[in-house]
């Protein structure tokens, strides 16, 4: 798995910049579970349509456009996960509404006046060593799931600066805090994640994720 820290990147050594296209990283804890990920987000893809924006960022070594827009889109049976995700980390699907070629927006739990600009988004972390197995799950269909704590959740503390279009799109993002569940257990227990993601990340733009699901 590709992990870097953050002192890393800042002295030019660890894990180089994908393409030059900048990177997000940090660690992401759910500190009731005692369960804590590194992230390292080198790849990101876009598209936007009708005033909304669509962003998805992976460490997966072999992501690409049609791997994400696959995972992304209409279920069509078993999927491999290990070129869209990085198990023993995070992956983050960040969506934009009333886009309009640019956004900053910042959030934190005590604005209570206003809706939460990052309900539409979803942070999904495969913790601990595990693995991708085949199964059938209480989804009713067989997929590759991993075999270790999975959670998920939105963001709740977070500053996102986002700019450009096809052919340039930029994203700075400051993320603190979460809420979530671990949606592949019964219990409907919420879990609160802490984290301290952080960084500039150029996106691909991937017109295949026009058919998303979350678009």
């Amino acid at each position: 798995m590709r992990r870097c820290a953050l002192w890393l990147l800042s002295v030019g050594s660890g894990c180089a910049d994908k393409e030059g296209m900048g990177s997000v990283s940090g660690q992401v804890a759910v500190e009731d579970r005692d369960l804590v990920a590194d992230v390292y987000w080198g790849s990101a893809f876009a598209y936007a349509e009708e005033g909304r924006l669509i962003a998805f960022l992976t460490g997966a070594p072999g992501a690409s456009c049609a791997s994400v827009s696959a995972y992304l889109g209409p279920n069509r049976g078993a999927l491999a996960k290990d070129d869209v995700v990085e198990g023993g980390s995070c992956a983050m699907t960040l969506l934009v509404d009333d886009w309009d070629g640019e956004v900053k927006v910042s959030w934190d739990p005590s604005e209570t006046e206003a809706r939460n600009p990052g309900l539409s988004s979803n942070l999904r972390c495969h913790f601990g060593d595990g693995g991708w197995v085949l199964e059938t799950r209480g989804s009713g269909y067989e997929d590759y799931y991993w075999d270790g704590p999975v959670w998920s959740g939105i963001p709740e503390t977070f500053d996102w600066s986002i700019s450009g279009d096809e052919e340039a799109l930029s994203l700075t993002l400051e993320m603190t805090a979460f809420d979530g569940n671990f949606p592949d257990e019964v219990s409907a227990t919420r879990y609160a994640a802490t984290g301290d993601l952080s960084g500039t990340i150029r996106a691909r733009w991937c017109a295949d994720l026009k058919n998303a699901t979350a678009l």
